[in-house]
């Protein structure tokens, strides 16, 4: 009975898996698709109107842009092609904070960003792949100062709830509307202008493969509170 379980459970993880790669499938074609078409109509035009300087001007400015866009979503979708490879350690999830904070500073200081950290998890060690938990941190903190373009505060926290290990990030941006939190987790939906949409999907995978969940609440002009959630092994 045990080895039907597992063969089950195996199975289960199968679908989803092929469940996600046709939607990645179909969103990549359908983002992908758009800059094409704007880079490919440039061309069709390109012998007929280059001595138009007009036209060399947009050509200089859209078509760089939309190769970008292209090579943005590629860069993430190799990100996620790397999220089942999990090396796990014994690792602070402190020290993982430090990391994502410090790579920010800068930032910080230009948009007048208040950074409140309250380290107070008495048990900050957690079994992750390190370089996933940094790579899914920094997108977290990046998400939180994008919010606040005109400055704010950012408060990081850790903290032991029940058994668990909780670390919460909250800004004081400018918040989500429910009906786009509700999606915020499927592959290539974005809130932001020039989002991909692959950033939380991704952030969602590495804590799912990791031993971990994620949740977000937010109130629109009040700012967004990202919470991550590590269960404690009993005993």
């Amino acid at each position: 009975k045990e080895r039907e379980r597992l063969l089950l459970e195996m199975e289960l993880q199968r679908s989803e898996r092929l469940k996600t790669v046709s939607t990645l499938a179909a969103g990549m074609a359908h983002e992908i698709k758009n800059p094409l078409t704007s880079i490919k109509t440039f061309v069709e035009y390109i012998d007929e109107k280059y001595q138009d300087p007009g036209f060399r001007a947009k050509f200089k400015n859209i078509v760089p842009k939309e190769v970008d866009k292209i090579a943005n979503i590629i860069d993430q979708l190799l990100d996620y092609s790397k999220v089942d490879r999990v090396n796990l350690k014994t690792t602070d999830i402190h020290r993982i904070l430090d990391y994502a904070i410090d790579l920010y500073n800068n930032e910080f200081l230009k948009k007048h960003i208040k950074l409140i950290k309250s380290y107070n998890a008495l048990h900050p060690l957690i079994e992750c792949d390190e370089n996933q938990m940094k790579q899914a941190f920094i997108n977290i903190v990046l998400n939180s100062i994008e919010a606040m373009p005109n400055g704010g505060e950012l408060a990081i926290k850790t903290g032991d709830i029940n058994n668990a290990l909780e670390i919460s990030i909250q800004d004081t941006g400018s918040g989500i509307t429910k009906d786009k939190l509700e999606r915020l987790f499927d592959p290539f939906y974005t809130t932001k202008e020039k989002g991909t949409g692959l950033g939380l999907f991704i952030v969602h995978q590495i804590l799912q493969n990791n031993k971990g969940r994620i949740a977000i609440d937010s109130e629109v002009n009040k700012g967004t509170t990202v919470k991550v959630i590590f269960e404690k092994e009993a005993g």
